[in-house]
């Protein structure tokens, strides 16, 4: 009933590479679905969720995945290292942080600058509920958007309910291939009561697994043909799985590309392990032709069995397979949303918060445990908003006083648990004014996760 659905995965070039526009064409600042914004070096972008056809969560689950158009290799997470400026003492702080690439509002007020400012013109004022992707130059990147809730909302449809006598659960046409969830009826159901259909495939995932990374490039292979446009969704660990960043210390960098058959991920730092889950999407639009929907053959190892899109040719693009016997089923274990209590602003090097935690115990059924989780901050301005996890940290400019961040994060894994930290209260940013000495910022509270273990069965 909790199912998993990849509702749409959107491709964003960086603003900068196409100028200022809306779309559809002919669109307007009250009317646009996607926005973008260039002027010297300001590359703005703005999606609407009405980009997105048939979400049903204002703000959903999403991650952000970063391509280079130089290379074509996706850039794993990653925590880059900045520092402010010194003080009359020749002191400054360090900041470690990992990437952002997108902000999801649900009622984003201004863009920036004043109110009937150039930004408010082109954008509009309220946007409203949107997705704020950050591509970074050179680069593209795809927005994964799941069709689960990323905030406190409940999963539509997911309690379970008694069939009843006469309702139709399978409905195969020329145009549709429909399965009702148990207890629905599939002539009326709506979209979150399906447990597939043809327009609003499964969470299509054609591999998945728990391997070695020594340092360099490794060869994973797939079994099937991929493209470059494939995506995807992994986790660096050493033992124990912290995701999305080690606590303290090193970084763990991949990048990764797909070629032939295969899967090639390149480690750039020291050996350690990955768990991963390559998505079935290709960037490729559904076909045309004679195929009917049940689709038998053997693909030289064993035999398949396939559900396909009405309609779709021999053989199939990925768009058009709704289920393939050779894919791994992922499962939600556990899933729910904790707020997070508020805390007094702590004042470093003599008052930090070391990070309150709480745990989520699940079966995990032989399956190997996956997790996704969003964190919800408060803006000041523009309200709620959701966004991927990400670990931030703060060397205190005393040198020796290291901290997470108000706004930072991690979950620790094992195969029956799961703990979440956060660092509610603490700084983002420590900055030396010469008037006023250390002062320290503490915007956008983080006042909630939402957490999903998925399980991926072992190949």
């Amino acid at each position: 009933m909790k199912d998993i659905k990849i509702e749409v995965i959107g491709k964003f070039a960086s603003a900068g590479v196409t100028g200022d526009y809306y779309e559809p064409a002919g669109s307007s600042a009250g009317t646009y679905k996607r926005a973008t914004y260039t002027s010297f070096n300001q590359n703005i972008q703005i999606v609407r969720n009405t980009y997105f056809p048939g979400l049903v969560y204002d703000l959903p689950l999403f991650d952000m995945k970063i391509r280079r158009n130089a290379d074509g290799h996706f850039i794993e997470q990653f925590r880059t290292r900045f520092q402010s400026g010194e003080d009359n003492l020749g002191r400054e702080a360090g900041f470690y942080r990992t990437t952002v690439y997108g902000l999801w509002y649900l009622n984003l007020l201004t863009v920036g600058g004043g109110a009937g400012g150039v930004l408010d013109q082109h954008f509009g004022r309220p946007v409203g509920k949107c997705l704020r992707p950050e591509v970074p130059s050179g680069c593209e990147a795809f927005a994964i958007v799941w069709n689960l809730p990323g905030n406190d909302a409940s999963i539509l449809d997911s309690e379970p309910l008694a069939p009843i006598a006469g309702q139709k659960v399978i409905d195969i046409t020329r145009t549709a291939c429909r399965v009702a969830k148990p207890g629905y009826d599939v002539r009326t159901a709506t979209p979150t009561q399906l447990a597939f259909d043809s327009s609003r495939r499964p969470a299509s995932v054609i591999k998945g697994g728990d391997i070695a990374l020594p340092s360099g490039i490794t060869e994973y292979e797939l079994g099937f043909p991929v493209t470059a446009n494939m995506v995807c969704d992994m986790i660096l660990y050493d033992d124990v799985i912290v995701f999305p960043m080690s606590q303290y210390g090193r970084s763990l960098i991949a990048e990764y590309w797909f070629s032939g058959t295969k899967l090639l991920i390149n480690n750039t730092t020291a050996a350690c392990r990955v768990r991963f889950l390559v998505m079935a999407f290709n960037d490729v639009p559904p076909s045309s032709g004679d195929n009917d929907v049940f689709r038998q053959f053997n693909d030289g190892t064993q035999e398949v069995i396939q559900f396909l899109r009405p309609g779709a040719a021999d053989p199939p693009v990925f768009a058009d397979v709704i289920l393939d016997s050779r894919w791994p089923c992922l499962q939600i274990l556990a899933e729910g949303y904790r707020p997070i209590a508020s805390q007094p602003n702590m004042v470093p090097p003599g008052n930090v918060n070391t990070g309150q935690s709480f745990s989520v115990t699940f079966n995990n059924s032989g399956l190997f445990p996956f997790v996704k989780y969003m964190t919800v901050h408060q803006n000041a301005t523009n309200g709620t908003y959701v966004r991927p996890a990400a670990t931030f940290i703060t060397e205190n400019y005393n040198n020796s006083t290291r901290y997470h961040q108000g706004g930072s994060s991690y979950c620790v894994l094992n195969s029956n648990q799961a703990t979440f930290w956060t660092f509610r209260g603490n700084p983002e940013l420590e900055r030396w004014t010469s008037g006023s000495g250390w002062q320290f910022d503490y915007p956008d509270p983080l006042i909630g996760i939402r957490y999903y273990i998925l399980g991926i069965p072992a190949p």
